[in-house]
């Protein structure tokens, strides 16, 4: 019988990992689509794939940008504090009218968003016009004004945010709400985007069993596929689940070469550790992918590389298969390197606050601790470090980061959290 090696790395730090595995999923290349705007509504997490030319000017139209009266400057330019000027208010213009000529030597009321009467270079604001109300249509009323107001003093002249034939967004950029709706507002229909990432979540185990499956002796209902699956599609990827796979590497290797041809990435759970029956660990450590441990608990063990399927040469992230260790280095590794290489930010929004209790922390490694935040502001721990955990997981909304250099923390310490909740 021949003996095949398993490639392994020396243990490393959750910042090499990291590094390696954003470098990875950084290199994946992604075809590019063209897609209605309006797609976008519901499609989140998308980045450019191609600058965006404004088609026309934002604003579209000379507009208000307060309620009050459009003038000409030139029949207000004697106004003085103690020589005010009176100008007859005789029109009134709502957003959505159509815009015409101001007559010189009157005033019209202009609603916020309304065009800018043809001619008019100022807006007094109700507040300073000497009026409590605007006049009804068709009354004549007389706008005081005491001082003479700037050049386009509260007018927005058509194309002062975005021009025509302006690049609104470069290639690259990640489509957040702020940029889909300036697009909009530009007039955008269509845009290039990269396709969402496409991940092939396998998780693995002969004692797995899927939701609605039949029980057996010594089974266990899957929680990691559906909580990764719901991990990754919160950030726009695509999850392909083929089911959970026994330990049997040739099972794994089937799985994984169905549906290579459709997938940027391939993420296991499970089979990495040193046991009998690590299957990930078997069926490709002898084929590329690499195995070793990480400074980090939960979740040290992991696995990183590239799988030859073929003529393509596909990525894979091998994580462990405890549920809070899978969901955990998820968080640490996997979500940050698929936003990052999206173009958003990896990172997550973090806290800081006083701890409730005492905590231990291995020397040398970054301990990952559940917590919750108390009604008085303190951060709780929720379970303690074990990677068996799931439920006190699903009670927290804060992952504590205990440094590798800190082996004790002490109620009251401060200490940072990432928010996971949102």
């Amino acid at each position: 019988m021949t003996t095949m090696t398993t490639a392994a790395f020396a243990r490393r730090s959750v910042t090499e990992h990291c590094r390696l595995v954003a470098e990875m999923v950084a290199a994946i290349e992604r075809p590019t689509a063209s897609v209605e705007l309006s797609a976008l509504e519901t499609d989140h997490y998308r980045t450019l794939a191609a600058d965006v030319i404004a088609p026309g000017h934002l604003p579209p139209f000379d507009n208000s940008q307060m309620d009050g009266f459009a003038v000409h400057r030139a029949d207000v330019v004697d106004a003085r504090p103690e020589h005010p000027v009176l100008l007859p208010v005789t029109g009134h213009i709502a957003a959505g009218d159509a815009a015409s000529a101001l007559p010189r030597g009157e005033a019209w009321a202009v609603m916020t968003g309304a065009p800018i009467p043809v001619g008019a270079d100022a807006v007094i604001p109700i507040e300073s016009s000497g009026l409590t109300a605007f006049p009804s249509r068709g009354e004549v009323a007389s706008l005081t004004v005491r001082e003479v107001p700037v050049a386009d003093a509260f007018v927005r002249r058509a194309g002062s945010d975005i021009r025509a034939g302006d690049v609104i967004a470069a290639a690259g950029a990640a489509l957040t709400p702020a940029l889909v709706g300036a697009l909009a507002s530009a007039g955008v229909r269509r845009l290039t985007v990269f396709r969402p990432f496409t991940v092939l979540l396998i998780a693995t185990g002969s004692e797995l069993r899927g939701q609605g499956e039949t029980a057996r002796p010594g089974s266990i209902l899957d929680a990691n596929t559906p909580a990764l699956t719901a991990l990754l599609t919160a950030i726009g990827v695509r999850v392909l689940t083929p089911g959970s796979v026994d330990d049997e590497p040739e099972q794994l290797l089937r799985a994984i070469d169905a549906h290579a041809h459709e997938v940027d990435l391939v993420v296991t759970a499970g089979g990495v550790s040193a046991g009998a029956h690590e299957v990930v660990r078997e069926a490709l450590g002898i084929r590329g992918v690499s195995f070793g441990s990480v400074a980090m608990q939960p979740g040290g063990p992991q696995g990183f590389g590239h799988l030859q399927v073929g003529t393509r040469r596909l990525p894979v992230v091998a994580l462990p298969g405890n549920p809070v260790s899978a969901l955990i280095s998820a968080e640490v590794f996997v979500r940050p390197a698929l936003l990052a290489a999206g173009g958003w930010w990896p990172g997550r929004p973090t806290v800081e606050a006083p701890i409730t209790e005492d905590a231990e922390s291995p020397a040398g490694r970054l301990q990952v601790r559940r917590a919750r935040f108390t009604a008085a502001g303190r951060i709780e721990f929720v379970g303690g470090p074990g990677s068996h955990l799931l439920g006190s997981f699903a009670r927290s909304d804060l992952l504590v980061l205990i440094p590798e250099s800190v082996t004790r923390l002490e109620a009251g310490e401060i200490v940072r959290a990432w928010r996971i909740n949102g």
